[in-house]
């Protein structure tokens, strides 16, 4: 079961389409499964933190075509602290969701 929320960051986060340089804001979150999470878990650096990877496994950046982007780690490190705390917050709505609809 594929839950998702949709949403706009407050600031545009750069990455790389080969080589040209997007701003994006819009994202799609989506929940991980277990085998996902453990997956990212045992992947991590040393100075990673699981909180913000799973953010950044669960977001999609979405850029004006709809084409999907990966966020990241660093992208979200690099980026805006607001970024971090809307992202947050839609995890907690993603959540919820999750739940009501279990």
């Amino acid at each position: 079961m594929n839950i998702f929320v949709e949403g706009q960051l407050p600031v545009a986060i750069k990455v790389l389409d080969g080589h040209t340089e997007l701003k994006l804001k819009n994202f799609e979150m989506s929940t991980l499964t277990v085998q996902q999470a453990l997956e990212l878990q045992s992947s991590l650096k040393p100075d990673q933190y699981v909180g913000l990877a799973e953010v950044c496994e669960q977001t999609k950046l979405v850029d004006d075509r709809g084409n999907y982007h990966d966020l990241s780690y660093d992208e979200l490190m690099l980026s805006s602290s607001q970024n971090l705390s809307y992202l947050t917050t839609k995890k907690a709505e993603l959540e919820a969701k999750e739940q009501a609809e279990s």
